[in-house]
């Protein structure tokens, strides 16, 4: 895997970390106030920066947050507004990396055909 291929530090939009805040001002259990060790440190390298959750930071990990999202405990409590947003950073990062999201995936990112 040549490096190109497997960081894509600063290839997609950088978020405002307002933009997708936690439920509340206490962090849902799992999240993390820090990354986790051997994760990215750069916020902008996960699907859910404000809690460095699902890293989108390779290809490996940017179709893993497509699958893992869904099953989060918080999936139900968050609003569509921050579901779409979330899924659209997921769709980003697969397009970066060349892979083309699935169709259930692009529904749920607002994306219609």
């Amino acid at each position: 895997m040549n490096e190109e291929h497997r960081h894509a530090k600063g290839k997609w939009e950088s978020f405002d970390p307002e933009e997708i805040p936690p439920i509340e001002d206490d962090l849902p259990p799992g999240a993390h106030r820090t990354p986790p060790k051997g994760y990215p440190f750069d916020r902008n390298q996960y699907a859910i920066p404000a809690w460095y959750a699902l890293p989108i930071d390779t290809p490996k990990h940017a179709r893993n947050a497509a699958s893992r999202f869904p099953q989060m405990d918080v999936y139900d409590q968050l609003g569509p507004a921050a579901k779409e947003r979330i899924w659209r950073r997921i769709v980003d990062a697969e397009r970066v990396f060349g892979i083309e999201p699935s169709r259930e995936v692009l529904e749920r990112a607002g994306y219609s055909e």
